[in-house]
């Protein structure tokens, strides 16, 4: 039996994955898309399409790469990940070619928002049996400071260089922090490396004979579905609410900030309750912002927006990744996690794809909300009366 006090370092390894994942995240690739738009001239949904074609690419991989987490020691696939992530941001930065650019927008998009993050949850939701939700909680921190982080200093950065400037100060990141904090916090011979024997665990091919499983994963990428199509199309959306694109954009900082006080208290409330029972409430606060954001002209509705979306993904994150870890076990979390983050990559790719086409074609935020929120109750109402069998309580 672990505590955190025990191995803070292995906390801190997690951290610095969640850091670096905000490379390939929606929020911030969002942020170059008028830049990438005129640079290889892109026109309307162009950019939101190849988005969705690149999303759709590396959820298919990953649940042939997320095995290696099972297999290989941590140390080396991180290292493995950091190295072709910081490779693949100095690309960005030179890359005068469109075809280039949408293999190293894959490479970016893969290692940062699924394969990383992956290698981090998986590492941490089977090392730390005791207190599981305050460990991953504080790990998914290092994406909720990048988010803060990040919407101020790239705006910067842009603004007095260009977006290709900001892309090596990212891999800047990758180089001389990710890469460091891997190598000191986890030791060759280190036991965080595989997961433990004792334990009963649960096969990825029973997983998948399981019809609850898929359930439960939608559910899971209801959040991502909309956090991917409402971060690529942020000026679309303020474009109909008549507000000033901009301000959106700046509101990725209270994203972040509420993002972080939610990480905080998600932990202590899976600890008390089980991932599992959390898992099932996750997407109320979203369900509640885009009721709000629908039915206020005011731009004050896209701040109380923004707070309970950032809340929906803070306590759906975590108490997924303890769900699956409570359920199957550890021996496999690993394949496991690759094929709900694959439908989570699935939901991020359909989500920028599917809400760009809509509102292309509609006058209304109405016609775009109403059916999604239908859908997000209907899953909600589903996951609590249908049980998924759990291994530990």
């Amino acid at each position: 039996m672990t505590t955190l006090q025990q191995k803070p370092h292995y906390i801190v390894y997690g951290f610095a994955h969640f850091f670096v994942s905000a490379l390939g995240q929606s929020f911030l690739l969002g942020m170059f898309k008028p830049y990438i738009s005129a640079e290889f001239g892109f026109d309307g949904d162009d950019y939101s399409t190849y988005y969705s074609i690149i999303c759709l690419m590396s959820g298919l991989t990953l649940p042939w790469v997320g095995p290696l987490v099972d297999r290989f020691k941590l140390r080396h696939v991180s290292l493995f990940a950091g190295g072709g992530l910081l490779l693949a941001s100095l690309l960005m930065a030179n890359t005068q070619s469109a075809l280039l650019f949408f293999v190293v927008l894959f490479a970016i998009r893969f290692l940062g928002q699924a394969f990383i993050p992956l290698i981090a949850s998986t590492g941490i939701a089977r090392y730390f049996t005791t207190h599981r939700g305050k460990a991953i909680s504080i790990a998914v921190l290092g994406l909720s400071l990048s988010e803060i982080l990040f919407a101020s200093l790239l705006t910067e950065v842009i603004d007095h260089y260009s977006w290709r400037t900001a892309w090596y100060v990212l891999g800047g990141f990758v180089a001389f922090l990710f890469i460091p904090v891997v190598l000191l916090s986890v030791k060759s011979n280190s036991s965080f490396h595989y997961a433990s024997t004792t334990k009963r665990s649960t096969s990825r091919a029973e997983v998948l004979s399981n019809p609850k499983f898929y359930l439960y994963v939608l559910h899971y990428v209801f959040t991502p579905f909309v956090m991917t199509g409402y971060f690529i199309l942020t000026q679309d959306i303020a474009a109909m609410k008549g507000w000033e694109g901009i301000k959106l954009v700046k509101l990725v900082a209270v994203y972040g900030i509420v993002r972080v006080g939610a990480n905080f208290l998600s932990g202590p409330v899976i600890d008390r309750f089980t991932g599992y029972r959390v898992f099932k409430f996750a997407n109320v606060p979203i369900l509640l912002g885009l009721v709000v954001l629908l039915s206020s002209p005011s731009f004050n509705s896209a701040y109380v927006f923004i707070a309970l979306f950032g809340i929906s993904v803070s306590f759906i994150s975590a108490s997924a990744t303890a769900t699956w870890a409570e359920t199957f076990g550890p021996a496999q979390l690993g394949a496991i996690k690759s094929v709900s983050s694959t439908g989570m990559v699935l939901a991020t790719s359909l989500g920028s794809f599917t809400i760009g086409w809509v509102l292309q074609r509609v006058d209304h935020l109405a016609a775009l909300f109403v059916p999604i929120i239908i859908v997000g109750l209907c899953l909600t109402l589903a996951v609590l009366f249908v049980p998924l069998v759990r291994r530990e309580n």
